[in-house]
């Protein structure tokens, strides 16, 4: 045996270890009778009595016993291990970082790595890794905390490419003045050899081989106290090795652990002892049998039934007069969790939400998260955003609204097609033609951005500026707190992303909270993690949300690590544990770790563990244990879910057969009936008057009658009709709800960024080709010039310098997608004025006519039709004097960019051909734009008006129409009138079609069967009737 000097026998003699199977039994023996005699001396003696355990859980359970044993609490104070390593560190001095700090200088790290290394073609391995780390760093800290915690560097397990990165880390912690955590711990200990005694009793209970990384921090506390006990728990087949191995070192360390004594009160079930039930409806009944207790199975259809069937157990388990503790576990905190504590606050139950749940953010907060995305995106709709949750946005706006600087800012955006806030700024000062452009752009320059790259003292000092001109001060305040006294030591620039991903770390931490009857650490309910219940005394346990994947959870070290490096480094960490383990002191059998090592959890050491702790959760449970989970879950709400290994195992064994699905589906029914039979959670009293209103309105969204006032469609007729543009005539027999919403309630879908490109080539486009006519004045005919595609070449040209100089100004270089976009412009506009051109015998044009001060066109003299819009181009033979057209022949032509079919086909050979085939186009809204357009000069006097569409494939040969062939179906006409007056549109066409581009609903807008729409559509608009209905798109 190993001989101990003097001074290490003087460190152990204080110190007792104590070994047991069960938590009642330490009770018995060790742990009440150390809070009795602690209790009576604690107030009397100068240095403090602390009680170390693992969890906020374990120690509110402590509370409980003490309380319930009548031992007072005074003098006694209870840590958990981040509280008890300040205390030990506290006369070191040392600076620990935050772990958002470590992700950063990890990033910073990377960043360096790839800029020194980018010209180096040798090294792509490196850059690669170093490109990795600086996208998701807590991956490697991770791996890297690991192998500190257990003694080992990243040099002796990791891949070489990320040597680099990890040299300029651990460089950038040294200037920093930074200790990281472990070598914190062993500071501590090494200190704590010979240090004063800093407590005068310390208890360490609830520890095993889970918590390795924390062996040198309890050895350091255990050797800092006058009197020492510690709880150790015997280990179990599934995590045998590291639980004996933590078990040796203790002994090793202090002293060889006394055997506690077996409770005198027995009365826990084991896992050997659980008895199925030869009945399937058994699973759900309570038993009286005290040695073979079954399990309760519940299986709820999905996650909200799960919850109503698990607070529904709890309620039966509190009725027996055996429940003193209730745990109800879950893999994570999530819906279900969630579900549950409302449930049981919504009951009036008090219970003890361990688990909690984030709270709503406010509007400060969501102002806050629009400007990190502001700042990591300057561009419009991120500018916008932040604009509307910025609670005082006045204070960056002044007397301009937000909804001028929006309309303004998407203008300009329409017309540039670049919507970089810098570059918008620029255009609305100096070159829109909009009145209150300029001074939309000088507000703009309130609202501050952060450099793309910068030192680290920089991106403060510039962060609080931002903040003080905000009004968030104590946002303000916190950051320069928590960047003191080692920001400055940081030399060198890095990314904005880095520092964005940081400053979004440390001040948008989540809080939780927990509702009113969720506040009980006293009660008899607790909802906690299965790693936190672990070691306590429960008198009935349901362990929840057992599927698939949801406990134990896959644990891979990386999201960028394959499945068989995975398996390399596990292999790699085993060899590390065998190299730092050595046969204990006290003989054969006993092993402990090297000094200065721990043993390293790896995933598969997180697996053992978590089945060592799922073992003796099922022993605790004194009365009656549960498992359930859902048939359906949120990742896979169409088809039946797995559940877990666990759940199937356990089931297997008490029943001897494998669940099946139909199995399945018969355990969610009978889970089903028996929470409605009980009768003890009650469904809240609906709103009859509200469902009776729903059904209302879904019954007649399908009825075969007219549209009413639940699609899209005013009560009442219009005392003053609206008027709609040209473009939305058209529009309307597609997607009239949308029209409707847009009209009446003035919504439109955010996210109108997909037409953009298309709608600037067509702004771009009919901008160059205003130049080909000389026109004295605007809504006035001149003659065309000769030289058409020169005068647009000129005025696209001249277009394109003008962009590239304003971005040049703002420090950006034309992108390639742009100049790609201009030049499809360019093209379209180029062939446009050669067909354009050609009409030699319509030597005289009007372009960009505006129709705003036209009339209500008169249908048959009654009808009223209002327009709103302006006609791309008129021709005409002789030059009109005046805006009444009677005597010129006068030529109406519609551009389009994109592809479009002749107006009038070349099959139609006779009259009635084209009169029946022109009505078929503009019942489907093909040519109705541009039939409003000649009907507007028809308004206007003219009497023989040709019309034609100018698009790809097509020319101005002749007019492709002419105006008697658009009036004849004045019934078309007449119902778009009436549609104007009467305010009912109606819904047609698909939400979302499979087959091509829908335009996006702004509200929520159930979809109802094609057959059904079309049939409506025509009841509502008989005029709008065909013989033969089209299929459906």
């Amino acid at each position: 045996m190993v001989q101990r000097s003097a001074n290490e026998r003087q460190n152990v003699r204080h110190v007792t270890l104590h070994i047991g199977a069960s938590f009642e039994a330490a009770w018995e023996s060790v742990l009440q009778p150390w809070f009795e005699s602690v209790s009576q001396i604690a107030c009397a003696i100068a240095k403090p009595a602390v009680v170390v355990l693992p969890y906020q859980s374990r120690t509110q359970f402590f509370r409980y016993r003490l309380l319930e044993a009548g031992i007072p609490l005074l003098g006694v104070k209870f840590v958990a291990p981040l509280q008890l390593r300040e205390i030990l560190l506290h006369p070191a001095g040392v600076k620990l970082p935050l772990r958002e700090h470590l992700r950063l200088l990890l990033s910073f790290a990377a960043e360096q790595v790839i800029a020194a290394n980018s010209e180096n073609e040798a090294i792509d391995a490196t850059i690669a890794a170093a490109k990795t780390v600086w996208r998701a760093p807590d991956h490697l800290l991770r791996t890297i905390d690991r192998l500190n915690a257990a003694g080992w560097s990243f040099d002796e397990i990791g891949p070489p490419a990320f040597q680099k990165v990890l040299s300029r880390f651990r460089t950038l912690i040294k200037k920093c003045g930074f200790t990281s955590i472990h070598e914190a711990d062993r500071l501590a200990l090494a200190r704590a050899e010979n240090a004063e005694k800093i407590f005068s009793n310390l208890l360490v209970a609830g520890f095993d081989g889970a918590h390795w990384p924390l062996w040198p921090m309890l050895s350091a506390a255990t050797k800092a106290s006058a009197k020492a006990t510690v709880v150790l728990t015997d280990p179990r087949d599934e995590a045998r090795d590291l639980d004996e191995c933590w078990i040796g070192t203790w002994e090793q360390t202090f002293a060889a652990a006394l055997p506690i004594e077996p409770p005198t009160r027995v009365a826990r079930i084991s896992s050997r002892q659980i008895s199925g039930a030869a009945d399937q409806k058994s699973q759900l009944e309570l038993f009286a049998d005290k040695l073979g207790r079954p399990v309760h199975f519940l299986l709820g259809r999905e996650t909200t039934e799960e919850a109503r069937a698990i607070s529904t157990l709890v309620l039966k388990f509190l009725t027996e007069p055996s429940a003193r503790r209730i745990g109800v576990l879950f893999p994570s905190a999530g819906a279900l969790a969630r579900s549950v504590a409302a449930l049981l606050s919504e009951l009036e139950i008090p219970h003890y939400d361990s688990i909690a749940h984030l709270i709503a953010p406010t509007i400060d907060d969501l102002a806050w998260q629009a400007w990190l995305q502001l700042q990591e995106n300057n561009r419009l709709n991120p500018l916008l955003h932040f604009l509307s949750t910025f609670e005082n946005n006045a204070r960056l706006l002044g007397d301009v609204t937000l909804e001028q600087v929006e309309n303004i800012l998407r203008r300009a955006y329409r017309q540039i097609l670049i919507d970089d806030i810098a570059v918008l700024r620029e255009y609305c000062a100096h070159h829109s033609t909009e009145e209150a452009a300029p001074a939309a752009a000088v507000r703009m320059a309130g609202v501050r951005f952060l450099p793309a790259a910068a030192t680290f003292p920089e991106f403060i000092r510039q962060t609080s500026e931002i903040f003080a001109e905000l009004g968030w001060e104590n946002r303000k305040i916190e950051l320069e707190r928590l960047s003191k006294d080692w920001s400055e030591t940081i030399d060198g620039s890095f990314s904005r992303q880095s520092y964005l991903r940081w400053l979004r770390e440390i001040l948008s931490k989540p809080t939780r909270s927990r509702d009113r009857c969720g506040d009980h650490p006293y009660s008899r309910v607790h909802l906690l993690s299965f790693r936190e219940a672990e070691g306590q005394e429960w008198s009935h346990l349901i362990l929840a949300g057992l599927n698939e994947g949801a406990w134990p959870r896959s644990d891979n070290e990386s999201d960028f690590v394959r499945d068989e490096e995975i398996d390399a480094l596990n292999r790699r960490i085993k060899v590390l544990n065998r190299r730092a383990i050595v046969q204990g002191r006290h003989g054969e059998g006993q092993w402990s770790v090297k000094e200065g090592k721990t043993l390293c959890l790896g995933s598969i050491e997180r697996q053992q563990i978590a089945l060592r702790q799922m073992a003796n959760l099922m022993e605790s449970a004194e009365q009656g244990l549960a498992i359930s989970a859902a048939l359906f879950t949120e990742s896979s709400p169409r088809r039946i879910a797995n559940p877990s290994e666990f759940f199937s195992g356990l089931y297997f064994n008490l029943h001897g057969k494998a669940l099946s699905q139909p199995t399945l589906e018969a355990m969610e029914k009978q889970t089903h009936e028996w929470v409605e039979q009980s009768g003890l959670l009650v469904r809240k009293a609906r709103d009859e008057a509200a469902v009776a209103q729903t059904r209302i309105a879904y019954n007649e969204r399908r009825a075969e009658k007219k549209a009413g006032e639940f699609e899209f469609a005013l009560r009442a007729p219009l005392i003053e009709p609206i008027s709609l543009s040209v473009s939305e005539f058209e529009r309307l027999f597609k997607s009239p709800a949308l029209i409707w919403m847009k009209s009446f309630l003035g919504v439109e879908a955010d996210d109108l960024d997909l037409e953009q490109w298309n709608l600037a080539v067509g702004i771009w486009v009919h901008e160059w080709l205003r130049e080909i006519v000389d026109r004295p004045s605007a809504q006035s005919f001149g003659k065309l010039g000769s030289d058409a595609r020169e005068r647009v070449q000129r005025a696209a040209t001249t277009f394109r310098d003008e962009i590239a100089t304003m971005l040049k100004r703002c420090g950006r270089a034309v992108p390639d997608w742009w100049s790609s976009t201009w030049h499809n412009a360019f093209y379209i506009s180029n062939c446009f004025a050669g067909h354009v051109a050609a009409t030699k015998e319509w030597p005289y044009a009007a372009t960009e006519w505006s129709l705003r001060a036209l009339p209500a066109i008169q249908i048959n003299g009654a009808d009223g039709l209002k327009l709103r819009g302006r006609i791309d181009l008129i021709l005409a033979k002789e030059n009109p004097t005046t805006n009444k057209f009677t005597e010129e022949d006068l030529w109406v032509v519609d551009y389009k960019t994109g592809k479009r079919k002749n107006l009038r086909s070349s099959q139609w050979r006779l009259e009635d051909d084209i009169r029946n085939g022109v009505l078929k186009q503009l019942l489907k809204g093909e040519g109705v734009q541009v039939g409003l357009y000649a009907l507007a000069l028809g308004q206007l006097g003219a009497k023989n008006v040709g019309i034609s569409l100018l698009a790809r494939g097509l020319d101005l040969s002749a007019p492709q129409l002419m105006l008697p062939q658009i009036t004849c179906h004045d019934q078309v006409w007449r119902e778009l009138s009436g549609m104007e007056k009467s305010g009912v549109f109606g819904m047609r066409g698909a939400i979302r079609s499979e087959f091509n581009f829908t335009d996006a609903y702004p509200l929520a807008t159930l979809a109802v069967d094609y057959d059904i729409l079309e049939t409506k559509w025509t009841l509502t608009h008989p005029a709008f009737a065909t013989e033969s209905p089209e299929e459906e798109p």
